[in-house]
């Protein structure tokens, strides 16, 4: 599980920050990173941290009031106990397998415990570059010119 309180203190942009998402609660974080010039992993490590909840929290309790606040909680907690409690019940009588495996893979990815679908790994770049053996006995006496002239100007003239 990630750790969310990185954030040690509370800084002006993080409150200009908090500020916008209170004006723009639709804008999606692709949108707030790019307002404010900052990538999206930072904002993200900012935004989820605990400190920075709590103080978006109070912030929209100010705004909207702490029974609006809390009461939109309440309803959402309600749905979710409720939705549960009917999906349960279905569960109970159903005999459908598709169904049955579809509720318990969306019951495990909630809880946490499906796979997460890593990334292929990281990319890796292979340059090949073809020269002739003409091409390269050039470069290498360029190459042994240039350490010669690096060295004699390091030395200093040759007398």
């Amino acid at each position: 599980m990630a750790n969310h309180s990185t954030l040690q203190k509370i800084s002006p942009k993080h409150d200009e920050i908090m500020n916008w998402m209170l004006m723009y609660p639709l804008a999606s974080k692709a949108e707030l990173a790019a307002h404010f010039q900052v990538t999206r992993a930072w904002l993200a490590t900012v935004t989820n941290s605990d400190l920075f909840q709590a103080r978006l929290q109070e912030k929209q309790k100010e705004i909207f009031g702490e029974v609006i606040v809390d009461s939109v909680k309440e309803r959402l907690n309600s749905v979710a106990q409720l939705s549960l409690e009917r999906l349960l019940e279905k569960v109970e009588v159903s005999d459908d397998e598709r169904f049955l495996m579809e509720v318990g893979l969306g019951a495990s990815k909630a809880l946490g415990f499906s796979p997460v679908k890593g990334s292929a790994g990281p990319a890796v770049v292979v340059n090949q570059f073809q020269a002739s053996p003409e091409l390269l006995a050039q470069a290498r006496s360029r190459i042994i010119e240039g350490h010669a002239t690096v060295q004699q100007t390091l030395e200093g003239p040759k007398t």
